[in-house]
């Protein structure tokens, strides 16, 4: 339960020492962490087909942040990122594969998920000394979507994801994530697509088919 609200918290972390676009890059190795991890310990075999969607995915997402990069590279903001991504791939592979959290229901693991990573936030800021008020009902109301769709709802679903269709599937299908950046930005922040964020998306794509198809395949042998 803690492993997630750790990850997260390196991730931030890391941010003071790179910028957003090379972190956020980086902390999706994650599904290759996952992958490595199933195999290692639970003897998963990794495919080709599954290799091969997690190096189509990678490069889509190098693709589609390469625009943030700049020359700004701390090795310690690289290690904070790793361990971040690191920590996440332990997540979803516990949640697949230690019975006492598996036999749970979404909705009480991720009750858990938030209360254990509850503690995590309150020592980190040292007991609430280093949080800033809300001084605008704008800041409250970002805070409560902020709250609700990327937390709580995302951690909910991606419990169901890895109970139904595994870990390493799972993760794979996690790198939709910067895929959907680009749609809202396109949508609603008037942002621009070049060839290179285009041929990033398709990259993606591919990877997400390839394991959709696999599913389906899986499911009607």
């Amino acid at each position: 339960m803690l492993l997630f609200s750790f990850s997260s918290l390196t991730l931030f972390k890391s941010f003071r020492f790179l910028d957003s676009g090379i972190a956020c890059t980086i902390l999706f190795v994650y599904p290759m962490f996952t992958a490595i991890i199933m195999a290692a310990f639970f003897k998963e075999k990794i495919t080709l087909k599954v290799m091969f969607s997690m190096f189509c995915a990678f490069i889509g997402i190098f693709l589609l942040s390469v625009n943030n990069i700049s020359s700004k590279i701390n090795p310690y903001g690289i290690l904070l990122v790793l361990s971040s991504a690191l920590l996440y791939a332990f997540y979803i592979v516990g949640v697949k594969k230690f019975p006492y959290i598996n036999h749970l229901k979404a909705e009480k693991l991720n009750f858990y998920t938030m209360l254990f990573g509850l503690f995590v936030y309150v020592f980190s800021s040292k007991f609430g000394i280093n949080l800033d008020m809300i001084d605008s009902t704008k800041h409250l109301f970002f805070l409560l979507m902020l709250s609700i769709f990327p937390t709580i709802i995302s951690i909910e679903t991606i419990n169901i994801a890895i109970k139904l269709i595994g870990s390493t599937k799972t993760a794979i299908l996690g790198t939709l994530e910067p895929l959907s950046a680009i749609f809202f930005g396109v949508l609603f922040f008037g942002e621009r697509l070049n060839f290179r964020s285009v041929f990033g998306i398709i990259l993606i794509l591919c990877s997400v088919s390839f394991i959709v198809i696999n599913k389906q395949k899986i499911q009607e042998a």
